[in-house]
């Protein structure tokens, strides 16, 4: 699989509590989680080994406001799964960051030592904590970069810009809230889905110019070497070739954008033919499917699983066929030793196969028991598992392996099947990450009583 395999490290947003917590004591992973918590205790920060060790760590709600933390968890949690790559002898043939998983690239390959990358991430917070930036965050719009530039074109906001160009299908648009907010309201009115993503700053934009001059101050003080295997840079759109290429990549990763799409079809017309997550989440590999329909992808840490199953699953898809995402997107793994199960049949003659009735728009709610079970039988339909892994007290996304842009998508075809009100922006998806949760979650809306927020 190495000769034609790219591993992607995934960047804002890409974190789940104690996602290393089963494979805190392979001999790889415990020395680079030691590593950067030595070097970022020198930049004044706590230990972030607990964060990717412990399943009761802060979840991604919280880390938000303290992106510093939020970013080292990040970096940790991509380089402690490469570390289990290269236990299974697959460390890829290229690869590939998004955003600051091209910091995380640098440190796999070894153009960098895992220090001098952590000390990368501590100034880069250092300088962002000085800098006087505006309120603003990211957006991710269900649509193609040309759209979204036009969309955002529409809005009097001198702030927004372009910050990635994901897949045919997603754009992220960066920028000052009061420009976010009015460029929702704009997509919503065009019937074009939004999510908000997980960030502090509005990165990718060029509002960090003046911040990036700063930057490569700390460079002075690294000591780089050529790249193996080979970095792909989706934000230069071309090969590393040498350390002009790393001090270009690090002083203009704040204020670039991210052309990941051109990246995924570039390595997929030089052959690239399998793409695997090198982090928690299936993130990029969702992505890579919407660009790519068919392409190969795995996703190994989409849950929380040990060293041992995550090595074992790589050396057999080195060995076999990996699994195919389908066009849709999300590249998420069955769960492993669980048998297939019989669907249940649908109760009466007018519902759906995903256990929704196909006829109840603007119908009254089924009562809690029975939205669950309905809810159960959606998201088994969506992404291929059996209906038993679903427990009541399963966590959609730290479990199952369920991303939050995926359940989002799912509980929208809900709330539109029953007409009930869309949530507010600053909902705590958190809070409702089992299916009993989200089966209350549609009654509170439906009654317009107050949900969990940030």
């Amino acid at each position: 699989m190495s000769d034609h395999t790219a591993i992607l490290f995934p960047g804002q947003g890409a974190y789940l509590p104690g996602v290393l917590a089963n494979a805190a004591d392979h001999a790889g992973v415990r020395p680079v989680l030691e590593e950067i918590d030595r070097t970022a205790a020198e930049y004044g920060h706590t230990a972030v080994s607990p964060l990717v060790l412990s399943s009761d760590a802060a979840d991604l709600d919280t880390l938000v406001s303290r992106p510093s933390e939020l970013s080292l968890a990040i970096f940790a949690a991509s380089l402690g799964v490469y570390e289990l790559f290269k236990a299974a002898e697959v460390p890829g043939d290229v690869l590939v960051g998004h955003s600051i998983g091209e910091i995380t690239a640098l440190a796999a390959a070894g153009v960098v030592s895992v220090r001098d990358a952590t000390r990368m991430l501590c100034w880069r917070h250092r300088l962002l904590d000085s800098a006087a930036l505006p309120d603003g965050g990211m957006l991710a719009v269900k649509a193609g970069a040309q759209r979204v530039v036009h969309l955002v074109g529409t809005v009097d906001d001198w702030s927004l810009a372009i910050a990635a160009d994901n897949s045919p299908h997603e754009a992220v648009v960066s920028g000052s809230e009061r420009g976010l907010r009015e460029l929702e309201r704009v997509a919503e009115a065009v019937g074009l889905k939004t999510t908000r993503l997980a960030s502090a700053y509005p990165f990718h934009n060029p509002m960090f110019a003046p911040v990036a001059k700063r930057l490569t101050e700390v460079l002075d003080t690294i000591v780089d070497h050529d790249p193996w295997p080979r970095i792909y840079s989706p934000m230069l759109e071309r090969y590393l070739t040498g350390p002009q290429d790393v001090r270009e990549l690090y002083a203009g990763h704040l204020h670039r954008p991210v052309n990941f799409l051109q990246a995924t079809r570039t390595l997929s017309d030089r052959g690239i033919s399998v793409f695997v997550e090198g982090g928690p989440r299936q993130t990029l590999t969702a992505l890579v499917g919407q660009t790519i329909p068919g392409v190969r992808a795995l996703a190994p840490l989409s849950r929380r699983t040990s060293a041992t199953d995550v090595i074992e699953q790589i050396r057999t898809t080195a060995e076999a066929e990996a699994w195919s995402t389908e066009p849709s997107g999300d590249s998420v793994p069955p769960p492993p030793e669980q048998p297939p199960v019989p669907e249940t049949p649908a109760e009466d003659a007018g519902a759906s196969a995903s256990g929704i009735p196909a006829e109840s728009d603007g119908a009254s709610l089924p009562p809690k028991q029975d939205l669950a079970a309905q809810l159960r039988q959606l998201f088994a339909d969506s992404v291929g598992y059996p209906t038993d892994v679903f427990t009541e007290d399963a966590d959609l996304e730290a479990d199952l392996g369920i991303s939050s842009v995926k359940q989002v998508e799912l509980l929208t075809r809900v709330l539109d099947q029953y007409d009930v009100p869309n949530p507010p922006n600053n909902i705590r998806m958190r809070a409702y990450s089992t299916l009993p949760r989200l089966a209350e979650l549609l009654h509170l809306l439906a009654a317009g009583e107050p949900v969990e927020s940030r």
